[in-house]
């Protein structure tokens, strides 16, 4: 049994770690597995399903596109990036673990997760959700997405880019023709000047 995250009253919704270092911001819900309703027997009360995220299923429930979308996070957020280490972060990418830096993902989002490191705006529609809520940051980068000689905004890639604004970045949507790898590079690039990777 499958359950459909998307309705009209939602305003978001969040899979992974409070306080993330980096937190990706989506427009689409997927469809998720039917909760493992978990109670922690200290204190009798539930445990936060968004934590227990069940990866591999979610992919099978959506197919390669969440696949698609999942691997592109873990080689961005993985510490140690060599040839299979995103492979083993991947299904782990949302849970606190000691392959990757600490993400949370939210879908259809109207504002910023205050306690993120970096937020990372997936694609146009992702950015008009979150225009509920503009910030100073948000609003500076938005005059700027159509400029590359702004001081005020790093561009990262050639052809597809990435628009940064401090810890805020506008990116393309998270698949393989939009974010090929050598733009994860050079957001990882980007990401290490702060500390938060190691290579």
């Amino acid at each position: 049994m499958t359950s459909d995250l998307y309705n009209d009253k939602n305003s978001g919704f969040k899979m992974g770690v409070d306080n993330p270092d980096i937190a990706f911001y989506l427009p689409n819900f997927p469809l998720m597995p039917s909760p493992n309703i978990e109670i922690d027997t200290e204190t009798n009360s539930e445990i936060d399903s968004t934590l227990n995220i069940d990866i591999e299923k979610l992919i099978e429930l959506n197919g390669n596109h969440w696949r698609k979308i999942f691997t592109i996070m873990a080689k961005i957020t993985v510490l140690y990036n060599n040839q299979d280490s995103w492979r083993s972060h991947r299904n782990q990418v949302l849970k606190i673990n000691d392959t990757g830096l600490k993400t949370a993902l939210f879908i259809k989002a109207n504002r910023l997760c205050v306690n993120a490191k970096f937020h990372i705006i997936c694609g146009q529609q992702a950015f008009d959700d979150l225009t509920d809520d503009l910030t100073d940051d948000l609003t500076s980068i938005g005059h700027f997405t159509h400029l590359t000689d702004s001081k005020t905004v790093t561009v990262l890639g050639d052809k597809q880019k990435i628009m940064a604004h401090k810890q805020i970045l506008i990116a393309p949507y998270l698949d393989y023709r939009q974010f090929p790898n050598q733009l994860i590079s050079e957001l990882r690039d980007y990401i290490k000047q702060s500390g938060c990777i190691n290579d």
